[in-house]
């Protein structure tokens, strides 16, 4: 699988729509048609985005591990183990992209 086709599913997977995709990246609909016809490389602010969505940009890259870096965000009906204490800075973090899957869902809910 290309890095192409893998920006693809990302975009997908955060929003169908390039439009809103390219909201979420602060860029145009046209910048992100480019990149995913292969007419443009992905920006390095546009990695720096995704990494703000737990991308695991390395996944991105070279299709080496998960997609996603903290999987456990993506099964939000597991529970976390009860041994399991967290930082400040990792519930932070947890918040952040709490934050922003909220925006994605607000930028879906915007065409209805």
């Amino acid at each position: 699988m290309s890095v192409i086709e893998r920006f693809i599913i990302l975009r997908k997977n955060l929003t169908k729509r390039q439009g809103y995709f390219a909201e979420l990246m602060e860029t145009n609909q046209q910048s992100i048609s480019d990149i995913e016809r292969g007419k443009k490389k992905i920006p390095f602010e546009i990695l720096e985005k995704l990494a703000g969505f737990d991308v695991n940009i390395n996944w991105l890259i070279t299709g080496a591990g998960q997609k996603f870096l903290n999987e456990t965000l993506q099964t939000a009906n597991e529970d976390p183990p009860a041994y399991q204490t967290e930082s400040l800075t990792e519930l932070k973090n947890k918040i952040d992209l709490i934050e922003k899957r909220i925006r994605i869902i607000e930028l879906k809910l915007k065409i209805r």
